[in-house]
Formats: C-alpha cells, structure tokens, sequence
C-alpha cells in the first residue's frame, strides 16, 4: 500500500490530476520543486524569471525563491 507519492510539483507545473487521484486513494503527496535549470538541455528557469512572480516577490518583499517555495 502506498502511503507518501513524491512528485516534482511547481507554481508552473502543479500537477493538479496526480494531486486529485492521490487525495482520492488516500495518499499523501510530498512534493519538491526545483527553481530552474538554466543551461540544461531538459530544463528551463521559467520560475525564476515568471512575472507574476517577480511582482509577488516584490510586493512582499521577498526575492522570487522566497515566494515561490511559500
């Protein structure tokens, strides 16, 4: 029986299908969540550089990690 579920989890990517199907089994999510991956051929920094975010983070006066990860 699966207890925990670890799944890469964003502001950009919130995986909501997986989310729901884990709450309906009764599955607890834990989720991590990388801030980029500037210069890798399989990511990109579209966390770090997301206007929205950038606006959050500087009406809270936190940088875009900060915010992010809140």
């Amino acid at each position: 029986m699966i207890l925990f579920y670890k799944v890469e989890i964003s502001p950009l990517w919130q995986q909501k299908r997986i989310r729901e199907f884990c709450e309906e089994k009764g599955i607890h999510v834990t989720a991590y969540s990388p801030l980029g991956a500037k210069g890798m051929l399989w990511g990109t920094n579209n966390v770090m550089e997301c206007q929205v975010l950038k606006e959050i983070a500087a009406a809270r006066g936190k940088s875009i990690a900060q915010a992010s990860n809140s």
